[in-house]
């Protein structure tokens, strides 16, 4: 199962089953909800779940895919793994930005919380 979160452009938020449609944070999506053709953006991509939720509808098309702007990686953050990332031990559970700190929890339920690289400070 590979369900988005989709803001509509009335603000709604629903989860629509994305199919082989390649969505990412930010993407401009038309989705089916019940008959009709809905336009909304992606706000939680498919691998950020961390438990399989109830889709209302399916993404039928991607209609403009989000650009990243290469200057975004020299924001504060902008190094921090985003949460529900699968990184080389498990996923991401939590992430404290102030002490620069990530909790990745391991396929056994184990949780280990490291510094981030490059922790300035």
């Amino acid at each position: 199962m590979s369900t988005a979160g989709v803001r509509l452009t009335s603000g709604q938020v629903v989860w629509v089953e994305a199919g082989g449609v390649s969505v990412r944070p930010l993407d401009n999506v038309v989705v089916d909800l019940g008959g009709k053709e809905l336009q909304g953006q992606v706000i939680v991509a498919p691998e950020a779940l961390l438990r399989p939720v109830q889709a209302s509808g399916r993404v039928r098309r991607v209609m403009e895919k989000n650009r990243i702007d290469g200057r975004c990686a020299e924001l504060g953050g902008a190094d921090v793994p985003p949460l529900g990332t699968t990184e080389q031990d498990g996923i991401v559970i939590a992430v404290d930005a102030v002490n620069r700190t990530v909790t990745v929890e391991g396929s056994d339920g184990t949780r280990v919380t490291s510094d981030i690289a490059g922790k300035a400070g």
